[in-house]
Order: C-alpha cells, then sequence, then structure tokens
C-alpha cells in the first residue's frame, strides 16, 4: 500500500472517529480559520464552520446539560489533538524534505514512523472522544447519531472520489 493511500485510509478512518468533536464546538473560543486550515488543512476546508454540529445537535435534541457537556468534551480533547496534528504538519514537511534531499532511507522511515505514530494517537484521542459523548446520549440519541454519522461518512466519501488530488504538502505526492 502506498503512503498516500494508507494516509488516506486512516485520515478516513480518524475523521469517521474525530465527529463527535465537531459536535460541541464551543461558543466561547472560535479558533480562526488559519489555524484550523494548520490543523488539518483538508478536513476544515470541507466543513462548514459550525452549521453541521448545530444541525446534529438540534437534530440530537440535546438537553442543555447534555450540550455543556459535549462542549467540555470538544474542548478536553481538542487541547490534546491540536498540538498533535500541528506535529504531523511539522513532521510532514520534514519528511518531504529528507525526500528531495540526499537523507538516509532508514532516517526517511523512521519519520515516516513517527508521522504514523502520530496519526495512531490521534485516532485514539478521538475515539476516547466518541465514547465521552456516548457516554451522554440515550441509546434513541445514539442512534440517531449513528445514522447521522453514517450520512457524514457517506457524503465525506463523495467528496473524496470526486475531488480532484491537488494537495501538495503530502510528501507522497512524490511516490507513483
Amino acid at each position: 500500500m502506498t503512503i498516500t493511500r494508507f494516509i488516506l485510509v486512516t485520515s478516513v478512518f480518524a475523521l469517521s472517529f474525530g465527529s463527535p468533536v465537531v459536535l460541541a464546538e464551543s461558543p466561547q473560543v472560535e479558533p480562526s480559520k488559519s489555524t484550523l486550515a494548520q490543523a488539518s488543512p483538508r478536513h476544515y476546508a470541507q466543513r462548514p464552520d459550525k452549521k453541521r454540529g448545530a444541525d446534529m445537535m438540534e437534530q440530537l435534541d440535546l438537553s442543555d446539560q447534555q450540550k455543556q457537556q459535549l462542549t467540555d468534551i470538544r474542548q478536553k480533547y481538542q487541547q490534546k489533538i491540536d498540538p498533535k496534528q500541528q506535529q504531523v504538519k511539522t513532521s510532514r514537511q520534514e519528511l518531504n524534505q529528507m525526500l528531495a534531499s540526499n537523507a538516509s532511507d532508514r532516517s526517511i522511515r523512521s519519520k515516516h514512523q513517527e508521522i504514523m505514530q502520530l496519526h495512531e494517537e490521534i485516532s485514539n484521542l478521538r475515539l476516547e472522544s466518541m465514547l465521552e459523548v456516548r457516554g451522554i446520549l440515550t441509546l434513541d440519541q445514539r442512534r440517531e447519531f449513528a445514522q447521522l454519522m453514517e450520512k457524514r461518512r457517506d457524503s465525506h466519501r463523495r467528496r473524496l472520489n470526486n475531488a480532484p488530488n491537488s494537495s501538495t504538502d503530502e510528501p507522497n505526492d512524490l511516490m507513483p
């Protein structure tokens, strides 16, 4: 499997687990679009600002207490995820530089492993976030949430299948 495909599969997997983080957009803290773009350019560029999270909250008919709990969960995990996403971006840039230089295969593999480890850590944090969100939902809300998430994944898959590969910040663009 090429690096591009692996990262794509990992990203789709992580996004499917990371989506509850979108549910609890914080009204107090709104990161700038440039900060969002730095964290995950493809994901945030395709996501309407807060509309989806607000729509989901509305469709799930959450209580005020549940909304506050979601906000707290989101803040808790974003504080952990954001720095790791920045590390991924920095490491990808370093990997690109290494691929363009005369760096050893061993150091390139090591950098790639570092990136994959960061992706795994982010995915695990998103799963933990989802489990916490799941814990505050009623059974009916969980069922509705599962249906909404499936629709979101389908939409994301369609965008991925229809979007041209125009990213130039990924090291795997050098690969066939």
